[in-house]
């Protein structure tokens, strides 16, 4: 893959509009974002942004014990950015050095490189760190404005979102893998589920293969990240309190 080139064009958002328009999440742009085209040689593959904007994720899990989870939502705060084919040009103008002061930067060069700072980890040279991209999956990787990291990663009814300790993974096969503070509600494709809350495990019946407490969180998240057949670079979470990019584009072992 070769490295991720940032356009030198800023634009402004003048319109509302969805960067990420899924079934079960959003993120939106508000008039006066400053943003960049990002490309592949003169290919656009997606924009770097800052400035008003906000997500949204329904990640309520209804189980045959219950609902389990929460939506969440929030303002993000810093440099933003998405891979994954996108056109603005309609909801925006060309924006100027005082669009960037609006959202804090003196100079196109600072804008840049702060840009350059979040893209790294997809420029990286080790193969290792380097996220692997899907010419039909989208990548959202962000910050909110207490600096708490969110990541979403979409693919037709596919849906994987992190966000603070939190995760919440749908596949189109029907799989629900939901990690909360609330516990752990595992879905199966045919309906049946099991909890591991506060209170307990509930639902066992029928998943006794879940019955190991010990490498029940594990089992969840890598069972859940197996049903995502199609993004190859997200096979599991290994680590949910490292790096949020540093462990994607692992090798695949089906």
């Amino acid at each position: 893959m070769k490295d991720i080139k940032i356009d030198e064009t800023i634009m402004e958002t003048t319109s509302k509009t969805n960067l990420v328009d899924h079934k079960k999440a959003l993120v939106t742009l508000e008039p006066g974002c400053a943003w960049v085209y990002l490309k592949e040689d003169s290919e656009r593959i997606g924009v770097a942004f800052a400035g008003p904007s906000h997500f949204a994720v329904d990640a309520i899990t209804e189980t045959d014990q219950g609902a389990i989870g929460e939506s969440m939502s929030g303002s993000l705060g810093g440099i933003q950015v998405y891979i994954g084919k996108v056109e603005l040009d309609n909801a925006s103008r060309t924006g100027s050095s005082e669009t960037l002061a609006r959202v804090g930067y003196d100079s196109v060069e600072s804008f840049h490189y702060d840009i350059e700072s979040k893209i790294g980890r997809i420029n990286g040279n080790n193969k290792h760190e380097r996220i692997k991209l899907e010419s039909d999956g989208n990548i959202f990787l962000g910050m909110d404005k207490q600096e708490k990291k969110v990541l979403l990663v979409t693919k037709k009814d596919d849906l994987v979102f992190t966000y603070d300790k939190r995760v919440f993974v749908v596949g189109e096969d029907g799989k629900h893998v939901s990690i909360t503070k609330d516990g752990v509600a595992v879905i199966e494709p045919d309906g049946r589920s099991i909890v591991i809350g506060r209170d307990g495990i509930r639902g066992l019946d029928g998943l006794e293969h879940l019955a190991n407490f010990g490498d029940a969180i594990s089992s969840a998240i890598y069972g859940g990240m197996r049903g995502l057949k199609g993004l190859k670079g997200l096979k599991a979470l290994k680590d949910m309190h490292g790096d949020w990019a540093a462990d994607f584009d692992w090798a695949d072992d089906e």
